[in-house]
C-alpha cells in the first residue's frame, strides 16, 4: 500500500515537471533533416500511421493544407498506454515542391542520449517512419 502510494506521489511529481509542446524551442531539440521524394500529405501520413506500430509512444499531428506543411508531436507513452506529458520529439513536414518533402525531425536533448543504447537512436527510429518503417521492437 505504501508502496503504492510513494510511485503515486513519484509520477504526479515527475509529471507535474514536464514541459508542454509548446514551451519547448529549436534549441531544446537534437536535429535531423532529409529530404524524401514523395507528396508532403503522404509523407505526414506516413509518418503518423507508423507511428502506431510502436508501442512506447503516442502521437498528435496537424496538416496544413494552406501552407503545405505538417507537424507530427511525438510523446513516449504512459503506464496504462496513453499519451503522457514527456515530449519525445517532433516531426516538421514541410512541401518543397509537388513531390519532394523535407522531414525534420527533433528528439528532446534530454533523451536524445539515452543511459542504454547509442546516442541519435531516438532520431533514426523516428526519421524511419517517413519511409513507412517503425524500427520499433
Amino acid at each position: 500500500m505504501i508502496a503504492r502510494m510513494v510511485i503515486a506521489v513519484m509520477v504526479a511529481t515527475l509529471t507535474a515537471c514536464a514541459t508542454p509542446i509548446g514551451k519547448f524551442t529549436d534549441e531544446d531539440f537534437v536535429w535531423s533533416r532529409r529530404e524524401v521524394a514523395d507528396n508532403y500529405q503522404a509523407v505526414y501520413r506516413t509518418v503518423f500511421q507508423t507511428s502506431k506500430e510502436c508501442a512506447g509512444v503516442r502521437t498528435e499531428g496537424n496538416l496544413y493544407t494552406d501552407i503545405r506543411q505538417g507537424t507530427v508531436d511525438v510523446y513516449l507513452a504512459d503506464a496504462f498506454g496513453g499519451r503522457s506529458p514527456w515530449v519525445l520529439g517532433t516531426v516538421r513536414i514541410e512541401a518543397l515542391s509537388d513531390d519532394l518533402t523535407r522531414v525534420s525531425v527533433g528528439v528532446n536533448k534530454s533523451l536524445d542520449k539515452p543511459l542504454l543504447g547509442k546516442e541519435g537512436g531516438q532520431r533514426e527510429t523516428i526519421m524511419q517512419w517517413a519511409d513507412g518503417v517503425s524500427g520499433c521492437s
